[in-house]
């Protein structure tokens, strides 16, 4: 799916961001509650923004949506999803408590709580913007999509409200809508120059061209930055290349100094002098020319950027910007381009590459951020892996590129993120990245020292686990057929070594109040002396055995009911954080202690 000519520049296109959001049970169909997809049109070319909405006749606040939209990526391409007015003015103008939207090949999904508590959401009215989608065309003029309400993602995300007063889920009505590519008249000249321009090497930019009417004639100059730059060939490709049964266009005439101007080409083009004329077909996005830039060794520094501009005063007479059919000259605009400078290409090392994953100790009921770590001395052409995770606890609720990752190619990010979802019990996902997926591939990713931030997971997480959390597995096992555990480098394809993670999840307790009876007294003590000596009859059961490790040293032992009994009796230092009376979490969480339950604290 390739980006149109008036998209080129904007950094979503041919970068896909993909995340999950949550979902819930469907229950009862309800006229009450009605989401609405309007009908709108959008320039050949260009880019609208629209908003889903929502009618509330039930009298009751709704304090969630979940919903699907689809739509057919070989028309539109979502480019935003964002909080629509309504959603933003929730909560005195702060936002919704949780709302994660994700863009997904042909469909958006959202899912959101208005308020946690319940007390504020959607009052009942009609035309409730919850959302908001800017989206860009990938197709031709005239062609259309219907905008559909649907079920999409995985896990799959369908249309649901909730409301007060018992946080019920309803069913709502839809009402789908349409997106439809207007007319267009004239043509647009538009430079693409998606890679980074690496100093020493060759670079191409494109001249893409939009035309309403079939082409005679293309004429136009471009100017460039001298400096960094030298324009080492100018040739005809694609449809323009194929003209005359493939011999190319009659007439081909290309100045490298018009009028003396070193930074500079004038390129004038007749597609055929021979009855009967043949013509370039009308299209739409078509690259028709490409241009070969020399980039000087010591250009730089790394993501500036060089303009390449359109110029109607080259030449002697000067060249215009002109495309022109049988009924003669077409409106023609134009779009600048600009190369922006790469990272010089050097020799890399042979050594290896470390792919880990967060451990974190998250609150129960809370979301949790895992980072995906990558740490390499090789540039990166390409990453794939699986994680496997337990679900019963937790569920995937976001993946996107880390810091490092999206700042790929000048910020542009990679050319191909997808993510693959699996449910069931035993959870898990899969992530290929690709830096550059076209010729000549010569974009890498070249990493700090450590383990720089690839990607980032988000989790929601149960109020009350059952196992305490899941641990985060490296795996080349998921997926049909199975995605690989492999980094793509120059010197070939590598199995990195791996670090696991985990989600702990943490329960928050009072140190010293190992019996939970709201108490830290002497019976504290005697309950973990019963504990170690179960053979006098005391207790065998710890439920929260971080809340018994007085001296939080990671273990459980004679020296705790001796620490308390000093605490209690010799004015001893009392436990460490969290203290006494202060429901808390562990700040060593990583000790190997736990708390699976805590009934003395909310």
């Amino acid at each position: 799916m390739s980006c149109p000519a008036l998209l080129r520049a904007r950094p979503l296109c041919g970068f896909i961001v993909a995340m999950i959001a949550l979902g819930a049970l469907p229950s009862a169909f309800s006229q009450d509650y009605i989401l609405s997809a309007p009908n709108v049109t959008i320039d050949p070319g260009g880019s609208a923004t629209l908003a889903l909405s929502l009618d509330n006749s039930g009298g009751l606040l709704v304090t969630g949506i979940s919903t699907s939209i689809c739509f057919d990526p070989n028309v539109v391409i979502a480019l935003t999803a964002v909080e629509g007015a309504a959603t933003l003015a929730l909560n005195g103008g702060s936002g919704p408590d949780f709302f994660v939207p994700s863009i997904l090949p042909g469909s958006v999904t959202v899912g959101m709580v208005t308020d946690l508590l319940g007390t504020n959401g959607y009052l009942s009215a009609a035309g409730h913007e919850f959302l908001s989608i800017t989206f860009g065309t990938t197709g031709a003029p005239l062609e259309s999509t219907p905008l559909q309400f649907c079920t999409a993602s995985s896990p799959s995300i369908s249309s649901l409200v909730i409301h007060d007063p018992n946080q019920t889920n309803s069913v709502p009505a839809l009402i789908d809508g349409s997106i439809a590519i207007g007319p267009f008249q004239g043509a647009v000249l538009a430079i693409d120059a998606s890679f980074p321009a690496r100093p020493g090497e060759s670079v191409i930019a494109e001249v893409l061209l939009d035309a309403s009417e079939d082409v005679s004639a293309i004429d136009f100059g471009i100017s460039y930055d001298g400096s960094d730059l030298s324009l080492a060939g100018v040739t005809a490709v694609g449809d323009l290349a194929a003209v005359n049964g493939g011999s190319g266009p009659s007439v081909f005439l290309v100045d490298f100094a018009p009028g003396g101007a070193a930074s500079g080409v004038t390129v004038e083009v007749v597609v055929d002098t021979v009855a009967p004329i043949g013509l370039l077909p009308a299209g739409f996005d078509l690259p028709v020319f490409a241009l070969e830039f020399a980039v000087a060794p010591a250009a730089g520094p790394v993501c500036a950027t060089r303009a390449l501009t359109f110029n109607s005063g080259l030449g002697s007479p000067p060249v215009e910007n002109l495309v022109t059919a049988l009924s003669g000259a077409l409106v023609t605009s134009t779009i600048d381009g600009v190369l922006a400078i790469g990272a010089p290409t050097t020799v890399p090392p042979s050594g290896g590459i470390t792919l880990s994953l967060d451990t974190v100790f998250p609150t129960a009921g809370q979301p949790a951020t895992v980072s995906i770590g990558l740490d390499s001395d090789q540039a990166i052409s390409a990453v794939s892996f699986g994680i496997a995770f337990n679900s019963t606890d937790v569920s995937l609720i976001g993946v996107a590129p880390g810091v490092t990752l999206a700042a790929a190619r000048c910020g542009l990010g990679p050319e191909l993120f997808l993510v693959g979802v699996s449910g069931g019990a035993s959870g898990g996902l899969t992530i290929d990245t690709v830096l550059q997926t076209t010729p000549p591939f010569s974009n890498r990713l070249l990493l700090p020292d450590g383990a720089a931030e690839f990607v980032v997971l988000q989790f929601a997480t149960v109020p009350i686990p059952s196992i305490g959390g899941t641990a985060l597995t490296f795996t080349s096992t998921l997926g049909s057929p199975a995605v690989p555990l492999s980094v793509v480098t120059p010197l070939g394809t590598i199995t990195p070594t791996t670090v696991n993670g985990a989600i702990d999840l943490a329960v928050p307790f009072i140190r010293g109040n190992c019996n939970v009876d709201n108490n830290i007294d002497i019976a504290d003590a005697i309950f973990i002396l019963g504990v170690l000596f179960p053979g006098q009859g005391g207790a065998s059961v710890i439920t929260c055995r971080d809340a018994c490790d007085l001296n939080d040293d990671g273990a459980i032992n004679i020296g705790d009911p001796i620490n308390l009994l000093t605490v209690l009796f010799s004015a001893g230092t009392p436990p460490t954080i969290p203290e006494p009376t202060t429901c808390g979490l562990d700040p060593t969480g990583s000790d190997g202690l736990s708390c699976e339950e805590f009934v003395a604290c909310p």
